[in-house]
């Protein structure tokens, strides 16, 4: 267990009220990140590991077919996991058992928006009740942060009346039915609705979601400003 009774021990969850009150200057902040990443840095060297630049990437990307979902799908596990490295790093630090180093990676950690999600929820819960706390708070905030930015963005779209081109079909037999015909407007829409109709099943979002886009577009217009007002889904599906 950590020596939280150190006398310059300061427990992460008041970092992070003072990051959030502007108690913290921004030049704190980069130290830490700065001494984070540096000791990450140094651990990968000694460990005879390179990480891939931004070139590497598009050349490697370059090199590849669409026709190579496996190679592809090994590239991108590859960025996967050099993005959250660092962050990883930083969440052991911050469970470790050096005081100032733990108050820094919190404050390293709380400015990490969506990055900091993963690596915390993989994190073994700590023994110290008011760090498990600030994790779950800090797990939180992120998220709610980027469904306010998902939110603003597919909004703006439900003003958007292009219509989406269908791609052509790659089975040799040819379908009995067509895929109805979808505009951006629609298709935020219908994205939104999986987002936060969180009571509806999976079965029954597909059903209403076919039962909307078989609608006129004047239609679904109106249903789509219903929700802008109100908030409200419809039940297009009889039997949901």
């Amino acid at each position: 267990m950590r020596p939280t009774n150190h006398p310059n021990y300061i427990q992460p969850v008041v970092i992070a009220k003072w990051v959030s009150r502007g108690r913290v200057s921004g030049v704190v902040i980069f130290l830490a990140s700065a001494i984070l990443m540096g000791l990450n840095g140094c651990e990968s060297k000694k460990g005879g590991e390179h990480r891939m630049k931004q070139e590497q990437l598009v050349e490697k990307l370059s090199k590849l077919e669409e026709n190579q979902p496996a190679e592809i799908d090994s590239l991108a596990q590859q960025v996967v996991s050099e993005a959250r490295e660092p962050v990883r790093a930083a969440v052991q630090h911050w469970q470790g058992y050096d005081p100032k180093m733990s108050a820094k990676a919190a404050l390293l950690l709380s400015g990490l928006e969506e990055l900091v999600v993963v690596p915390l929820l993989e994190a073994p819960n700590p023994s110290d009740l008011r760090q498990l706390n600030w994790s779950l708070h800090t797990v939180v905030e992120a998220e709610l942060e980027l469904r306010k930015q998902t939110l603003e963005k597919f909004e703006k779209l439900l003003e958007d009346t292009r219509q989406i081109p269908i791609p052509p079909s790659l089975s040799p037999i040819k379908e009995e039915e067509e895929p109805p015909p979808r505009r951006v407007c629609d298709e935020a829409y219908l994205l939104l609705r999986l987002l936060l109709n969180y009571p509806e099943s999976e079965e029954a979002y597909y059903m209403n979601a076919r039962a909307f886009l078989d609608l006129e577009d004047r239609e679904k217009n109106a249903e789509i400003a219903k929700w802008k007002k109100s908030r409200t889904w419809t039940l297009f599906a009889e039997n949901e």
